[in-house]
């Protein structure tokens, strides 16, 4: 069976194109309400929803995005707009999204869906992202629309549930394998019917039938199987981090905005969070691939890359979402609240970009893998043990010093094979 490579593979290098930017402009609204609404204290139900709402929202952006990376130049602006729009409601139902907007919430993700399902080519099956045109995760969501109270939140939960399952476990060269069986299938089938047919129709649906032809309507013989291009697609997984990481300093300025004190231990404090934000941003987008620190681009299959994405993602918006709350009162201890989110957000972190490196490393993979890691962990245990006593000015400053330590760790230890291969000076 031959599979035909997705002409985008075979072009050259390219960069996010304006209609791209453009679209990541919901995007950084989306990231924006997800992170105010978690500033707060809020019950755990409250917590998960906006877990899923974000997860939901990512997804929308990625398929969107990987049609962009797909077609290239000949990405549909009006699929561009209209997937803006949904996603422009789905955004602005966040902050009512406990109540009469979590329907307009859902209705418009499941348009979202099949507004990036449909302009896809017949024959054509877009392997890195399956879930693009899967359909089963979308079925929980429609469901959801006649379901009122916490029920609805389930079957929101079922249908993420199912699509990270098919991102999970859905081989894309099994797709295109399935796929093109069941078109063989069905052209035997129609063969069938042709010999069957009066000789004078016979013959002519034989002659179109070969040339891959069908009254009203094109039938491709071959399955093509679409895939990207890797540096397009790192590009804009980074482009998003960057906006994550955008809304930190958003959270930094408001916060040293809204203070009535101008003093030493709001300097101390703004300075720490912010040099905290300027190494992940060294780590996870100079230094690093779709938010993993010292991961290469095509080091790790296309979608175990989109997941990680999504972990680096929703780490680091909960990680953001607490930083503005460490300018508040730097004198004093940090609140509960901001200690969990600062210590789950660099924790989570840690442990997808150790995951990533055991994915990406070819040799000392557990040694790079802990060294990026447990820095971040520790750091995160120490903010939580230290919630009662740790001023909200140095807190900043312990997640900063960690990410320094993973960076200097990670570095040696990627370095470590090299090192001890290279042949020995001469004396």
């Amino acid at each position: 069976m031959s599979e035909p490579e997705s002409p985008v593979a075979e072009e050259a290098e390219r960069h996010a194109s304006w209609p791209e930017l453009f679209f990541d402009l919901v995007a950084v609204a989306g990231v924006s309400v997800v992170a105010h609404q978690l500033e707060t204290d809020q019950p755990w139900q409250h917590v998960a929803v906006l877990a899923i709402a974000m997860t939901a929202i990512w997804i929308l952006w990625a398929s969107v995005t990987t049609y962009g990376n797909l077609l290239a130049d000949s990405a549909s602006i009006a699929v561009l707009f209209a997937s803006m729009a949904v996603l422009g409601v789905m955004v602005a139902s966040v902050p009512e999204i406990y109540g009469e907007h979590a329907r307009a919430f859902a209705i418009a993700f499941v348009v979202g869906r099949l507004i990036i399902a449909r302009p896809w080519s017949r024959g054509a099956v877009v392997v890195d992202m399956p879930i693009v045109q899967a359909s089963i995760g979308v079925v929980p969501w429609i469901v959801s629309i006649w379901v009122d109270g916490d029920a609805r939140y389930v079957w929101w939960a079922v249908g993420i549930g199912f699509d990270l399952w098919v991102l999970a476990t859905e081989s894309g060269e099994r797709r295109v394998a399935q796929a093109q069986e069941r078109l063989t299938r069905t052209l035997e089938l129609r063969k069938r019917r042709v010999e069957r047919a009066p000789q004078s129709k016979a013959t002519r649906r034989a002659e179109a039938l070969e040339s891959g032809r069908h009254p009203g309507r094109e039938i491709p013989t071959t399955i093509t199987a679409l895939r990207g291009d890797s540096v397009h697609l790192a590009e804009r997984m980074g482009l998003l981090v960057l906006i994550v990481l955008g809304e930190g300093i958003v959270q930094l300025i408001a916060s040293a905005e809204a203070s009535e004190h101008w003093n030493r231990a709001l300097l101390v404090a703004a300075i720490g969070a912010f040099a905290l934000i300027c190494e992940l941003f060294l780590v996870a987008v100079v230094r690093g691939t779709a938010g993993l620190p010292f991961v290469k681009s095509g080091a790790i299959p296309t979608r175990a890359l989109w997941l990680c994405h999504l972990f680096v993602v929703m780490s680091l918006v909960t990680l953001v979402a607490a930083l503005g709350a460490l300018l508040e009162e730097p004198r004093e201890p940090a609140s509960a609240h901001t200690a969990w989110m600062l210590a789950l957000g660099i924790g989570a972190y840690g442990l997808v970009a150790g995951l990533a490196q055991l994915l990406a490393s070819p040799a000392r993979r557990w040694v790079t893998a802990s060294a990026i890691a447990l820095p971040l962990i520790v750091a995160g245990l120490v903010v939580l043990a230290g919630r009662e006593s740790l001023r909200a000015s140095a807190i900043g400053w312990v997640l900063a010093a960690a990410v320094v330590i993973a960076s200097i760790l990670g570095s040696r230890a990627l370095a470590g094979p090299r090192a001890s291969a290279a042949p020995a000076p001469r004396s």
